[in-house]
């Protein structure tokens, strides 16, 4: 009888000295599905597209009528998902060896169902025996790679399908003199390309590059340089370099921009003619293009962010615009927070903005679909059910 005493008195001294946060998660947890969302593609006529672990799938609000579009087999499982906002007739997605299809993306005729491989253009002309694509992303741009002459460029725009092609009338070539500038850069690659939550299906916004430089020969550490794309279009702008690489970032009311590293920092940007990135505020542990949507309300801005750890409720920053530091941060778990707070998200979807609220679709990795509304009072960051809402897994409306 005193073992048994001994044993339930140091099982309650755990429960008692665990974290609050992972006993509410443990209190209410959900059960797995068999869904792991991968990106919420697009929405049209109250159907949304969506890419998991399977394929490419389509559903109408509260995970009903729920079709498989393409299934993942062998050596064609589906690599990138894309549709151009208000462009919806087809999904652009990438699947396959690319050594053995580098010029090529296929496309998801939503009327027909017809997936057809597709040759990419250029204002009418097609990529060079030495270019091969690299990356397509959620808006339909593509990171085109120059095998020759080691350089990048985005195709991007309001592409056209017809037939066997996809044409882009745009071309932004990633070159700048801070990038690839002396013969001391041993190694240069694209890390990755960075958009703005929530807008990573609109052409018109501004998104960031960063470049992985190797030390040197032998090393094993890298330096990452930045490239700003404003408005999606206009011509690269170096913004800096940096020891870790950026998480993502925002861009404030006023037009400064900050950026979140994977190193649990954020640096602002000085501008442009500068290269000036300076740490402003530590930041949550972050993956590159980790969830991080901005909210401007009450004259300050807000960063809702979520860490690379599964149980970590969502994290919110608040700031004035130009700010050279932030406030003190806070964990939130309640209110639109509250599904979001036991799972990694993988994919989100803004519904729609006014004065008032925010809505969004979010997916995560296991447990489900949801739609979160953010209110845009001064509860925005507390953590109470009165800063907004969220639906139950898998019961989202758009």
């Amino acid at each position: 009888m005193k073992k048994l005493s001994a044993i339930i008195l140091v099982i309650a001294s755990l429960f008692v000295s665990c974290d609050s946060g992972i006993l509410s998660d443990v209190v209410q947890s959900t059960p797995k599905i068999d869904i792991s969302y991968k990106n919420i593609i697009a929405l049209k006529d109250s159907t949304v597209y969506f890419q998991t672990s399977d394929g490419i799938w389509s559903a109408q609000a509260g995970a009903t009528s729920k079709k498989q579009l393409y299934v993942n087999t062998e050596n064609y499982l589906v690599g990138n998902t894309a549709m151009l906002k208000d462009k919806n007739d087809y999904i652009l997605f990438t699947s396959g060896n690319v050594k053995d299809h580098p010029h090529q993306i296929r496309t998801l005729n939503l009327t027909s169902g017809d997936i057809v491989d597709c040759t990419v253009q250029n204002n009418g002309t097609e990529l060079t025996d030495d270019q091969r694509i690299s990356n397509l992303y959620n808006n339909g741009m593509v990171l085109v790679y120059d095998t020759t002459a080691n350089t990048y460029t985005i195709l991007t725009g309001n592409y056209t399908v017809s037939g066997t092609t996809v044409n882009y009338p745009t071309a932004i070539t990633l070159d700048n003199a801070n990038i690839i500038s002396t013969s001391s850069d041993v190694t240069i690659d694209i890390s990755h390309v960075c958009q703005q939550t929530g807008m990573e299906n609109r052409n018109d916004q501004d998104f960031i590059v960063s470049y992985a430089k190797k030390a040197n020969t032998n090393s094993t550490s890298y330096y990452y340089r930045t490239l700003l794309v404003k408005n999606g279009t206009e011509t690269p702008v170096y913004m800096g370099e940096l020891s870790y690489e950026v998480a993502g970032f925002v861009k404030d009311n006023g037009g400064s921009y900050y950026l979140f590293c994977t190193n649990g920092y954020v640096y602002k940007w000085g501008g442009v003619g500068t290269t000036t990135l300076t740490k402003v505020a530590s930041s949550i542990s972050m993956v590159p293009n980790s969830f991080l949507y901005h909210v401007y309300a009450n004259s300050y801005n807000y960063v809702i962010a979520k860490s690379s750890t599964k149980s970590s409720g969502l994290y919110v920053y608040k700031f004035s615009d130009g700010a050279t530091s932030f406030e003190s941060g806070l964990t939130v778990r309640k209110g639109y927070a509250t599904k979001l707070s036991s799972d990694l998200v993988t994919g989100s979807y803004i519904l729609d903005t006014s004065s008032a609220t925010d809505r969004l679709l979010v997916g995560t990795n296991e447990s489900g679909m949801v739609t979160i509304t953010i209110n845009k009072d001064t509860n925005i960051n507390s953590n109470s059910d009165s800063n907004g809402s969220s639906t139950s897994f898998e019961g989202y409306v758009f």
